[in-house]
């Protein structure tokens, strides 16, 4: 994004600019490393991502996070909860059309578990459908099935 189109975009951003802060626009990627949170690196191909566009619901993720820990996040704990282990914490931190990122904290181990929507979603609405189902269902065991079907005990 140019200093320009900053400025344009945000209230702030004359003094931002005005201040020595600057803005740079890589005009030739080469190679791209993506280096992201809880251990995830890969390589990202160049074209893909100079043709990428962003899933619809990424689009509007933090008002569909808000929305799914309010009414979910009570489910999605219990999902993760057992006799051994109980869940203290869990907290959807991302969205995308595949699932949903969820961090779970028993005592002071934290632990991020990916859940699996059954297809690809472009709406809060969808999102929330495809987690009541997760949080519903039940294995042939009586426990909640959650990850890639997976029975979670």
């Amino acid at each position: 994004m140019t200093d320009v189109a900053y400025i344009a975009r945000r209230t702030r951003g004359r003094s931002l600019v005005n201040s020595g802060f600057r803005f740079f626009q890589m005009a030739n990627i080469s190679d791209i490393y993506f280096v992201g949170g809880y251990g995830t690196v890969s390589w990202v191909n160049t074209e893909n991502y100079e043709t990428a566009i962003p899933d619809s619901i990424v689009l509007s993720s933090s008002k569909t996070l808000r929305m799914l820990n309010d009414v979910y996040s009570t489910s999605v704990r219990m999902m993760f909860s057992s006799g051994r282990a109980k869940a203290d914490e869990a907290i959807i931190i991302s969205v995308d059309r595949r699932g949903v990122d969820v961090r779970v904290r028993y005592g002071a181990v934290l632990k991020v578990h990916r859940l699996r929507f059954a297809y690809d979603v472009s709406s809060e609405e969808q999102a929330a459908g495809e987690l009541q189902r997760i949080t519903s269902t039940r294995g042939t065991s009586g426990k909640h099935v959650g990850i890639g079907g997976i029975d979670v005990d």
